[in-house]
């Protein structure tokens, strides 16, 4: 593969599409990633975000997930990692249970003191 220092990817707008595990793969080398956005992704789970981690623990500054249904607060741990995190948006993810929304929150605080803006409401409840 040819590499063009001319041209970078700075930002990714996945939300909507149907990127799963193997398609993270694809960060690998990407060294000026800077936004990530993964709204709306069904496929997108823990494997997912270690491999987020993995190759974008250095450059990545702002991530949001909306509405990715298989991640669970045990993965939300892996975002720890991410050094240059500036701001995070959480909503909707149905799998992490309130206690775990309340811990992962803890660990986020104490991993990135002031520097990152955290927003994770808590999901929202059907009533019946």
């Amino acid at each position: 593969m040819i590499k063009d220092k001319q041209w970078e990817i700075e930002a990714i707008d996945a939300s909507d599409s149907c990127v799963s595990t193997p398609g993270f793969d694809h960060l690998d080398g990407i060294t000026s990633l800077k936004e990530l956005k993964l709204n709306y992704c069904a496929y997108v789970n823990d494997d997912c975000l270690a491999k987020v981690v993995q190759f974008c623990q250095k450059t990545l500054e702002r991530l949001e997930m909306v509405c990715c249904g298989t991640v669970s607060g045990a993965g939300l741990l892996y975002l720890q990692y991410l050094d240059k995190l500036k701001y995070l948006n959480l909503f909707n993810l149905p799998m992490v249970h309130p206690n775990e929304r309340l811990v992962v929150l803890d660990v986020y605080r104490k991993a990135f003191g002031s520097r990152c803006k955290i927003i994770f409401p808590p999901t929202p409840t059907v009533a019946s």
